[in-house]
Parts: C-alpha cells; sequence; structure tokens
C-alpha cells in the first residue's frame, strides 16, 4: 500500500512540474488594441502576440524591455508608431520583432518543427511624422509585406544602433522626409538595398548594399 502511495505521489509531482513548465513555455501576451497610454512590455510576459494593427497614438509611450519577443500574427499586421517607442535590448538579450512561425521565446503557434520562418510573413514598423523612436539592440526579421520597407521611417525620428535588420522581403529599412541615426547595425538577407532613401533629407550613415 505504502508503495502504491509513494508511485502516486511520484507520478502526480511529475506531471504537476509537467504542466507549469509546459504552461511556462506558452505563455503569451495578446495585442488586439491601440496603445493610449504609456506602458511597458517585459520578457517574462512575451512573446506579444499582435493580432491586428496596432498604432502607438501620439502622447504614448512603449517601452519595451531587454530580452522581450514581439510576434505579427500574419503578413497584413503592422506597428505604426506616432507617439514613442523606447526599446532598448542588450548584446546578451536582443529585443527581437518576428513572424508567428519562428520560435524565438516559444512556439507560439504551437505546431511543433512543422513550420519555419520566412520573409514577407508580417507588415512593417514605421515611425510616422511627429514620433520619436529609440532602438538598441533590436533584431527585425522576416517582415517587409506588403510595404516598402520592413522597418519605415517617414517623418519621424529614430535612433537605431546595435542592431540586426535582416529576411525582409523588400528593403531592410526605408527613409523618407527623416534624417535619422544609424550606426553600428548589421543589414543581410534582405529581398534588396537594406535602405533606400526617398525625397527627404540625407541619412547620417552610408548606405549599406546586400
Amino acid at each position: 500500500m505504502l508503495r502504491k502511495l509513494l508511485f502516486g505521489s511520484v507520478i502526480l509531482t511529475f506531471f504537476g512540474v509537467f504542466l507549469f513548465f509546459s504552461t511556462s513555455a506558452l505563455a503569451s501576451t495578446t495585442i488586439s488594441s491601440d496603445i493610449t497610454s504609456d506602458t511597458t512590455w517585459t520578457a517574462t510576459a512575451g512573446p506579444y502576440i499582435l493580432t491586428s494593427d496596432i498604432t502607438i497614438i501620439t502622447g504614448a509611450t512603449l517601452t519595451i524591455q531587454a530580452g522581450t519577443v514581439v510576434k505579427f500574427n500574419n503578413y497584413l499586421i503592422d506597428l505604426r508608431v506616432e507617439g514613442s517607442v523606447n526599446a532598448q535590448g542588450t548584446g546578451a538579450q536582443n529585443i527581437i520583432f518576428t513572424e508567428i512561425r519562428d520560435d524565438a521565446g516559444g512556439d507560439s503557434n504551437g505546431d511543433g518543427s512543422a513550420s519555419s520562418p520566412g520573409s514577407g510573413n508580417w507588415g512593417h514598423i514605421e515611425f510616422a511624422a511627429g514620433s520619436t523612436g529609440v532602438m538598441d539592440y533590436v533584431d527585425i526579421r522576416y517582415g517587409g509585406y506588403p510595404s516598402l520597407g520592413q522597418l519605415t521611417v517617414n517623418g519621424g525620428i529614430l535612433t537605431l544602433t546595435n542592431s540586426i535588420i535582416r529576411h525582409s522581403s523588400t528593403h531592410g529599412v526605408r527613409i523618407q522626409n527623416s534624417d535619422p541615426v544609424m550606426t553600428d547595425n548589421n543589414w543581410h538577407d534582405n529581398a534588396s538595398a537594406a535602405r533606400i532613401l526617398s525625397t527627404g533629407r540625407q541619412t547620417t550613415s552610408p548606405c549599406p548594399k546586400e
């Protein structure tokens, strides 16, 4: 009898631990409405799954902490910045913007290894006129549909440093009517030139080619 009780206790403990870690691995936060007030996204509450176009409205600041993963649920979803973004990662903990099939931060679409990420599977991040942004140690990948740039600076003020722009189905970055500061970034595997200048002031750093 004692042996059966001990065996049952071990089984229950095992399944309790299994469920705890499974739940932790699948934890995520769904974002489906605009950001209208100061908001902070954390690594522990991620990945953040964007299920519709999201706008950070004028006057609101989105702070994204180091190690946070942000995923776009389908190829039509964009993140538009009219307010401010403060996304400062570290060398050890990049902030990642990617598509839903990317298993960074966990298997968010729940299909194991049946699917893999690819370029053009979300839209773009746009810094609109009047917006501001600081992005340091961010990794932006697998976007670009159907925009002219996976990261678009159109009248906004952006500082982008120590970051990776890759796997865009179009330009890695499009700059229009803006003069962003971009230093020590890595550009690769984008469909065309990493940056394109359009009718704006000249950028503060040279335009790399793929």
